[in-house]
């Protein structure tokens, strides 16, 4: 019996227009019936109004539930750095770089990560070490880098010590700084990034740190040294660009989507028109880097296509977020057409880009009540993070993690298949001993237990507990 009541009011509850249309001709045909009795015609209607009071209060809770589930979350918007914050240059590992460096880098660029770190064994390290010289610290840098990839962050973190204790270049201090950032280690990322400072020698040198202090101080939410740090890179790299545009004008465009980046995320608006000026900021930013990444695409679109397409999925997500849905779309499709060309040709190095704006077209369909668009997009994406993840769990599974989460909500919010909702929840916190040290995988499961403690207060209509 208790089974069938709570079947009837969650009813109720989900279609409230319906119930209360059946609720007024019901009422009306019994009027007609008994008119000669007013009595009952006044019990009647009371009990109607008591009926409808109960409807609306159950769908204000239902919708209310609802209202509380977190946003979902986009793909792609992310820091852009320099180059040299990822791993060593080419140029500089071929010119300069011993036999046995040269090979374990190619294992690396191969994705061959394991492999690479069997050759970077410490027998091997230690004998190197014993010379103190910056080849040995680079080894070192390289075997930390492909620590950070297989998230075994200690090792990592002890391989980058190493280096600039053995070698305590710009560089050097440079990985350990980025290093400890992207763990939100803020104190020793400052303290390695004012290392560098001194060290640079260079004006472009001096860009790349101020770039990543940016990155630095964003991260730590203190929003007017980010741009006062990313304003000193722009505009070297203006300078530098007015002298050798095809050199500075790629790292430029990068600043300038960082700072686009800055503006498109601040949600802490104190006024309205706050919001907007910064809106503006951004999309002034990202203007101008797609339009210096669109002029060096037309001379080398093998270099630079993944470039335009990665600021287009920004300028999307930047109008999705201001509500411009139109321009958000156009933006998105754009960007969706180059990476499907280039996940084509080279699926390896793309498809995870293609999968991102698929999430992202995912969420713009399900704002503007495209369901059958926002449902076909998230399973699309969550298709190829599958398949990434199969083949390499620790680089993907934070991406799968995502989007699941973003279709958990997606059927929670529409309410069309709960048990799917639930599954997508169930199966992100399955993930939880890869992913909890990864700080970016944190909303994942944020969001997954969520969406279980919502539906844990909307029973289902059989009476079964999650």
């Amino acid at each position: 019996m208790k089974e069938f009541f709570t079947a009837i009011f969650r009813f109720i509850a989900q279609t409230p227009i319906v119930v209360s249309l059946a609720l007024m001709v019901v009422t009306g045909v019994f009027k007609i019936i008994y008119k000669k009795k007013p009595w009952l015609n006044v019990l009647v209607t009371m009990a109607g109004l008591v009926f409808l009071v109960v409807v609306v209060y159950l769908f204000k809770d239902n919708t209310a539930n609802s209202n509380n589930l977190p946003e979902e979350q986009t793909a792609g918007n992310k820091e852009q750095k320099d180059k040299e914050d990822n791993r060593p240059e080419i140029e500089t590992v071929t010119a300069n770089a011993s036999p046995f460096y040269k090979e374990a880098y190619d294992l690396f660029t191969e994705g061959k990560i394991h492999k690479a770190l069997n050759l970077l064994d410490e027998e091997t390290l230690n004998e190197t070490e014993n010379k103190r010289n910056e080849e040995s610290a680079k080894e070192r840098i390289l075997k930390a880098q492909l620590l950070e990839r297989t998230y075994d962050f200690q090792a990592a973190e002890n391989n980058y010590l190493k280096a600039v204790d053995i070698f305590p270049s710009l560089e050097n201090n440079f990985q350990v700084a980025n290093f400890y950032r992207k763990q939100n280690n803020f104190p020793y990322a400052e303290t390695y990034y004012n290392h560098c400072l001194p060290l640079a020698k260079t004006l472009e040198e001096k860009a790349k740190v101020l770039n990543n202090v940016g990155l630095l101080h964003e991260k730590m939410m203190n929003y007017p040294k980010a741009a006062k740090a990313y304003k000193e890179a722009e505009d070297i790299y203006r300078e530098l660009a007015g002298d050798n545009p095809k050199a500075y004008q790629p790292k430029l465009a990068t600043t300038l989507n960082n700072v686009a980046n800055l503006y498109g995320n601040l949600k802490n608006y104190p006024r309205a028109n706050k919001a907007y000026e910064d809106y503006s900021k951004a999309k002034d930013a990202y203007m101008e880097a797609l339009e210096i990444y669109r002029k060096l695409a037309d001379d080398n679109p093998k270099a630079y296509q993944p470039d335009v397409a990665t600021t287009l999925n920004n300028v999307g997500t930047l109008h999705m977020n201001n509500r411009d849905f139109s321009d958000a779309a156009k933006a998105y499709e754009e960007a969706l057409t180059i990476r499907r060309q280039l996940a084509a040709e080279n699926p390896q190095a793309y498809r995870p880009d293609l999968a991102a704006t698929l999430n992202n077209v995912g969420i713009l369909r399900w704002k503007t009540k495209e369901l059958p668009k926002a449902k076909d997009a998230y399973e699309e994406a969550l298709q190829i993070y599958r398949e990434l993840a199969d083949e390499n769990p620790q680089a993907y599974q934070p991406d799968l993690a995502m989007t699941l989460a973003n279709l958990a909500l997606f059927y929670a919010k529409t309410g069309k298949d709960r048990e799917q909702s639930i599954q997508y929840a169930r199966e992100v916190l399955s993930f939880r001993p890869l992913l909890e040290n990864i700080p970016d995988a944190q909303k994942s499961m944020e969001i997954a237990d969520q969406i279980l403690l919502y539906w844990e207060k909307i029973p289902p209509l059989s009476g079964r507990p999650i």
